[in-house]
C-alpha cells in the first residue's frame, strides 16, 4: 500500500525485529536492530545506499537511537527502547502528559536533525529550523491516523466475512479519519509556507565530517559524564 520506499522497509524490518524479541522474551536493542536492517536492505539491493530517502531514514534513526538519550538533562541509555508516544501513566495529569509528548517530539526531531543536516547539505538541500516546532504539532496525529486506518481495514474485513449490520459501527470512522488527515495536511501546508528558517551550507565533505566528528566528540564527552 505504501509503495515499499526505503524508510518504510526499514521501519517494517525494525518493527519485526522488535516483535520477535518480545515473542522470544528477549530485550530489544534498537542499535543492533538498525545495523541488521541496514545490512539486509543493502544485501538485497546495494543501490539503496545512493538513495536520499535511505540515507535520511538511517541517519535520523541513528540520531534518535544514539543521540536522543543524551540530549535530556539526565542521560538515559535505554530511553529509545522504552519510548512510546502513546504511553501515558495513569497518575499523570493531562497537562503533564501533553507537555511530555511535546518534549519527546521536540527532542526526537532535534536528535534526527543534528545527524541528517550534513546529508541535506551534501545534496544541496536546505535545512529548516521550523521543523523543530512543526514536528511536535504533527507527530501526535500520526499514531491516531495509523490506528484508525488499521482499525477501519480490519473492521471492514470482519464485517464482510461475518455479514449482518456490523458496518453500522464503522460508519463514523471514515469521517473521523478524513478529518484527521485534513487537519494533518492543513498543518503541514501551514508550516511549509514558513521560509524564514531555511538554511543552506556549501556542499562540502570536509564540513560534513567536521560536523559528525563534533557530534561524536560531544556524545563521548556526555557519556563519560
Amino acid at each position: 500500500m505504501t509503495g515499499g520506499n526505503p524508510p518504510i522497509i526499514r521501519a517494517v524490518l525494525m518493527a519485526t525485529y522488535q516483535l520477535a524479541c518480545q515473542a522470544c522474551r528477549r530485550q530489544y536493542q534498537p542499535g543492533p536492530a538498525l545495523f541488521l536492517t541496514g545490512l539486509i536492505m543493502l544485501g538485497v539491493r546495494p543501490l539503496y545506499l545512493e538513495e536520499l530517502s535511505f540515507q535520511l531514514s538511517m541517519g535520523a534513526s541513528i540520531g534518535i537511537i544514539y543521540l536522543l538519550p543524551f540530549l535530556t538533562i539526565t542521560p538515559q541509555p535505554n530511553l529509545v527502547a522504552k519510548l512510546d508516544f502513546l504511553h501515558r501513566q495513569l497518575n499523570e495529569s493531562a497537562t503533564r502528559s501533553g507537555f511530555k509528548f511535546i518534549s519527546d517530539a521536540f527532542y526526537c526531531t532535534l536528535a534526527a536533525q543534528l545527524v541528517i543536516t550534513p546529508i541535506l547539505f551534501l545534496h544541496g538541500l536546505p535545512v529548516s529550523a521550523v521543523a523543530l516546532i512543526a514536528n511536535p504539532t504533527l507527530l501526535w496525529l500520526v499514531p491516531i491516523m495509523t490506528i484508525s486506518g488499521l482499525g477501519l481495514m480490519l473492521g471492514a474485513i470482519l464485517v464482510k466475512v461475518g455479514g449482518g449490520f456490523g458496518w453500522l459501527v464503522l460508519l463514523p470512522i471514515p469521517g473521523i479519519l478524513s478529518g484527521l488527515i485534513s487537519l494533518f495536511l492543513g498543518l503541514l501546508s501551514f508550516w511549509g509556507r514558513w521560509e524564514a528558517g531555511l538554511l543552506t551550507l556549501p556542499q562540502s565533505w570536509v564540513l560534513a565530517l567536521i560536523w559528525w566528528g563534533l557530534l561524536i566528540a560531544w556524545l563521548w564527552w556526555r557519556s563519560r559524564r
